[in-house]
């Protein structure tokens, strides 16, 4: 479902900075907090997910970065 990434920007309080596609054959977890990390180096406080894709050992997606002014909403 694309539901975090279309509520988000739509609340007002978050504005998109910038999209992220990542593969990789660390375990879920590894893999979520290498994206988080991305996400907050580039200054991003919110992330959403989408085309989350799992073959061969390989997960795949794309991580969206916002920058949210506040937690209203989320």
């Amino acid at each position: 479902s694309g539901h975090a990434f279309f509520y988000t920007p739509g609340r007002g309080f978050c504005f998109p900075t910038k999209a992220l596609k990542i593969s990789s054959a660390l375990p879920y977890t590894q893999t979520l907090v290498a994206m988080r990390n991305r996400a907050l180096v580039t200054g991003a406080n919110a992330l959403s997910i989408t085309g989350w894709e799992e073959k061969d050992g390989i997960t795949t997606f794309t991580g969206h970065f916002f920058d949210c002014h506040s937690k209203k909403g989320l």
